[in-house]
């Protein structure tokens, strides 16, 4: 795994909010679990946006992810 192009991190300490954000299909991926004082802590990270060029020839996000996820 390589934090090259991570350009938002995030620590938190919920199990249903981290699934959250890594289901809302945002570029969020996790990328550390390590213990807290009341349990896990999860460290996930955001990814820039990938724009390419539509039919249209306008700028458009990317649904790809880096890694082919």
């Amino acid at each position: 795994m390589s934090y090259a192009g991570i350009v938002q991190i995030d620590t938190l300490d919920s199990e249903a909010k981290v699934n959250q954000r890594l289901g809302a299909r945002q570029g969020w991926e996790l990328l550390a679990v390590t213990p807290g004082k009341e349990g896990p802590l999860y460290t996930i990270g955001r990814r820039e946006e990938k724009t390419e060029k539509s039919a249209a020839g306008v700028m458009v996000p990317s649904r790809m992810q880096k890694g082919g996820h």
